[in-house]
């Protein structure tokens, strides 16, 4: 059911969820895939070519591989919400370029919202479109992802999942809103949360990516860009970050369970969401 209530609608194939963290990888990730693709960035660009205030000691080492495999030495987390002076994208953005490294990039891992909220930055300078068009043009069309959406709408309430009661921030029920409260300042679309999706929808997401590119026969990625972005990168030795995508941890406590192969790939989400796929035993599961 979608709640604890005793008339509470039935879970269906049609139930959307506020995804979390997923949306790293159903928008910000293959978006730089696709920019990857038609060559206007570069993996190991420094960031500081596309923000030039991102620099210093350690920061103009810093490239875009290393946000995207959490080894960059970016705090893992901020609350801005709590913030008084910091409310707007921009003083996020700012905030962030401002702050000290806590380690040399390439050096450590360290699972960071903030890196990505970056590349969305680098992604809007680079593009010049917004960041929810380019996930919609590059991913939610092509696919028939007919329930992903951030900020859904009101008139989809009955079909969304409630996330929980947050005493917390908003003090009410978190219902058709993102999760995220990062997210939700800023607007509700933001490159590490704010995706509405269903399991229908990320499956087909995945089985492009299972299929080596193609969908429905048209090919939308090549097969060796979305190889080298599943693949364990080892920045920092030992680490099971891809490249935006995550790998089954190697420690016996993964989150993708036990029995996913060595190239499998996926994410959590904060909201209890999880994707993993299996390219040698061809299986997707989402919960």
């Amino acid at each position: 059911s979608h709640t604890y209530e005793n008339k509470s609608p039935p879970v269906t194939e049609h139930s959307i969820y506020d995804i979390a963290s997923i949306t790293k990888i159903l928008s910000t990730t293959p978006i730089i895939m696709k920019l990857v693709s038609q060559k206007k960035i570069n993996l190991d660009h420094p960031v500081k070519q596309y923000i030039p205030e991102f620099d210093g000691p350690f920061k103009n080492k810093v490239t875009l591989r290393h946000l995207l495999t959490h080894s960059a030495g970016l705090e893992p987390y901020i609350e801005y919400f709590l913030e008084d002076k910091i409310k707007s994208k921009n003083e996020i953005i700012n905030d962030i370029i401002n702050r000290e490294l806590l380690f040399e990039p390439g050096s450590q891992m360290k699972y960071s919202d903030l890196g990505m909220i970056l590349l969305a930055e680098v992604i809007s300078i680079v593009q010049n479109k917004s960041f929810k068009s380019l996930a919609e043009k590059y991913i939610f069309t092509p696919f028939n992802m007919e329930n992903t959406s951030f900020n859904p709408s009101k008139e989809l309430l009955h079909q969304i999942v409630p996330t929980e009661i947050d005493n917390r921030f908003r003090k009410r029920l978190v219902h058709g809103e993102v999760h995220d409260e990062n997210a939700f300042i800023l607007g509700g679309v933001a490159p590490h949360a704010g995706i509405f999706s269903t399991a229908k929808d990320i499956g087909n997401y995945f089985q492009m990516l299972l299929n080596g590119g193609t969908w429905l026969g048209k090919r939308y990625f090549n097969s060796s860009i979305i190889n080298q972005f599943t693949k364990r990168q080892n920045i920092p030795i030992n680490s099971d970050r891809a490249i935006g995508f995550d790998t089954p941890s190697r420690n016996g406590k993964s989150s993708a369970g036990d029995f996913f192969g060595d190239l499998s790939f996926g994410h959590l989400g904060f909201t209890g969401t999880s994707v993993w796929a299996d390219p040698e035993n061809d299986i997707i599961i989402v919960l």
